[in-house]
């Protein structure tokens, strides 16, 4: 019986040795002690990357913005209903304050957002390409919905 139990550990050893130069795949037949070795190696490997890798930020310019973009085409699809004098829902278009006023930026369940989607109650009044002028629409109040580039 001894000598069995002798023959089992270098076998063991050598599991558990190539299991460690296996990069966390065992090598041989999955033990307890395979899997905890290898566990414990992935674990390092883990806490390695996270500590040597520096994520990196860069700033650009927005890549749609209220003035440049958006107010020529609110001025024809929007401001007709939606001007200065008597303001369809008592909602004016005419300026960026009057327009933030349905817009929390960041967040795509914002008013303007949802009324100027294909199928909301707005977007029949877009002209020209409406899909395309609901998807500027979006992509500016997910950006922050800046003013100007």
């Amino acid at each position: 019986m001894r000598a069995a139990s002798l023959c089992v550990v270098p076998a063991l050893i050598a599991v558990v040795a190539l299991s460690a130069c296996a990069n966390g795949v065992p090598l041989g037949p999955s033990t307890a002690s395979t899997q905890a070795t290898t566990a414990t190696t992935t674990t390092a490997t883990t806490t390695t990357t996270a500590t040597t890798t520096t994520p990196t930020t860069t700033t650009t310019p927005a890549a749609v913005a209220y003035t440049q973009d958006l107010a020529p085409f609110f001025a024809t699809d929007c401001v007709p209903c939606h001007g200065a004098r008597s303001p369809a829902a008592s909602y004016s278009m005419t300026t960026y304050a009057g327009v933030m006023a349905a817009v929390r930026a960041g967040n795509a369940s914002s008013p303007l957002v949802i009324v100027t989607q294909p199928g909301g109650m707005m977007s029949a009044f877009l002209t020209g390409n409406r899909t395309s002028k609901a998807a500027m629409i979006r992509t500016w109040v997910l950006n922050g919905a800046p003013q100007n580039r």
